[in-house]
C-alpha cells in the first residue's frame, strides 16, 4: 500500500508538522511547516496514495459544534488515559479544526478515492482521507495494569508515554511487519524519538488500518470519526468503556472492519491473555 500520515502543526515557519509517506517499501519521514511546499518535500507529488490519515479534526464542513467522537473519550476511564482536546473550544481547539481543514485540502491532490479492502465511513466522499487520534490509537490497546503504573505526566507528554508502552511491549511489530516484511519499518518505529515524527508514524498505522479493512471507526457523519485499531486488538477495559458509554451519545456510530454496529447490538468481546487486560 501507498500510505500517508500527517501530524498537523500550526506553524507556517517552524517545522512542527510530522509527515510520513510509505510507498513501495520506501519510507520518507520528516518534519515540515504547515505549508504544502514544505510537506511536499517529504510526501512528493508523484502518484496517488491509497489512504492518508491526519492528526486533526476532519469534518464535512468547518463548524464549531461539539463532536461525539471527542465527547466519548472524555467519559470514564478514557478521561485519564486518552482524552482528546475539545476542538469546538475557541483558541487552539478551533485552530486545530482550521488546520485539519487546510491539510485535507492539501492532500486532495495526492490521495486516491478508489475502493479499499473494506468500506469505511467517509467524511470526504471523493478521497480516502481519514482522521487519526494517536493518543487513543495507542491508548485503547495498552493494558489496564500499565496505567496503574503511569507516572504523573506534564501536559503534552502522554503521547510519548503511550508510544513507549507500545515500543517496550513490541506492539508495533504486527502492523509494521505486515507493511514491510524486511523489518526496516519496524526498526523505524522502535528507534524514532522525535515527538512529531512519532505522531506521523501512528497516523501511518491509522492509514494502514483503513487500507487493510481492519479498523474501528467511532463518531458520526456531521462530526467526523476517529479511526482506531481493530476492536480485537483493544484491551478489555477499553471495550468495556465503549460499551458502557456509547448510549450517552445517541448519534454515535461504531464501525468495525467495514460494517456499522447498531446501537442495539452488544460489542464483541475477545479472549485476551491476562497481560492484555
Amino acid at each position: 500500500m501507498d500510505l500517508v500520515g500527517v501530524d498537523v502543526g500550526f506553524s507556517a515557519t517552524r517545522r512542527s508538522s510530522g509527515v510520513v509517506r510509505f510507498r513501495q517499501g520506501n519510507l520518507r519521514l520528516g518534519r515540515a511547516t504547515s505549508a504544502w511546499t514544505s510537506r511536499a518535500e517529504i510526501l512528493g507529488s508523484d502518484g496517488y496514495a491509497d489512504v492518508a490519515a491526519i492528526d486533526a479534526p476532519l469534518l464535512p464542513d468547518l463548524h464549531w459544534k461539539p463532536r461525539s467522537c471527542e465527547r466519548l473519550f472524555t467519559f470514564g476511564a478514557y478521561q485519564r488515559r486518552c482524552k482528546p482536546g475539545l476542538s469546538h473550544i475557541p483558541g487552539t481547539g478551533q485552530q486545530l479544526r482550521e488546520e485539519g481543514h487546510s491539510t485535507a485540502d492539501q492532500l486532495l491532490r495526492i490521495v486516491a478515492g478508489t475502493a479499499t479492502a473494506a468500506e469505511f465511513p467517509r467524511v470526504l466522499p471523493e478521497r480516502n482521507i481519514v482522521e487519526a487520534f494517536p493518543n487513543a490509537f495507542l491508548g485503547v490497546v495498552v493494558p489496564r495494569d500499565r496505567y496503574d503504573e503511569m507516572p504523573r505526566l506534564r501536559r503534552g507528554k502522554k503521547f510519548d508515554w503511550l508510544y513507549d508502552q507500545w515500543r517496550d511491549s513490541d506492539l508495533f511489530r504486527p502492523m509494521a511487519i505486515d507493511l514491510d516484511p524486511t523489518g526496516a519499518l519496524l526498526r523505524e518505529f522502535q528507534d524514532c524519538t522525535d515527538h512529531d515524527e512519532r505522531a506521523a508514524l501512528v497516523c501511518l498505522l491509522t492509514a494502514m488500518a483503513v487500507g487493510s479493512g481492519h479498523y474501528t471507526a467511532i463518531g458520526d457523519q456531521n462530526g467526523g470519526y476517529f479511526f482506531l485499531p481493530r476492536l480485537s486488538d483493544w484491551a478489555t477495559w477499553a471495550i468495556d468503556q465503549l460499551e458502557k458509554h456509547r448510549s450517552r451519545l445517541p448519534e454515535l456510530e461504531i464501525w468495525m472492519d467495514g460494517e456499522s454496529i447498531p446501537g442495539s447490538q452488544s460489542l464483541p468481546h475477545f479472549a485476551y491473555p491476562q497481560a492484555r487486560r
